[in-house]
């Protein structure tokens, strides 16, 4: 079994090759950030068996349609990780 910071390497990754999706960069522990679509974004993965909870924080580019890119970033990382 693969241990949950591999899993969560990959999901960044994984996050990060979709279009008009990234992370955050600068500031201190959330304060001062700032959208950066070339950032990885902030992934948390939970094992539990065989089963893998992501949760992962990302950063839209406006005026992208946020259900529209969450959709593409999920469908991603359903092929990559699974």
């Amino acid at each position: 079994m693969m241990d949950h910071k591999v899993i969560e390497k990959i999901a960044g990754q994984a996050a990060s090759e979709v279009a008009r999706a990234g992370g955050s960069s600068g500031g201190v522990f959330g304060i001062g950030t700032h959208p950066d679509l070339s950032a990885r974004p902030k992934v948390d993965v939970e094992l539990s068996g065989r089963t893998a909870s992501i949760d992962i924080a990302i950063t839209v580019a406006y005026p992208t349609p946020i259900r529209q890119v969450a959709d593409q970033v999920r469908q991603h990382l359903i092929n990559r990780v699974g």
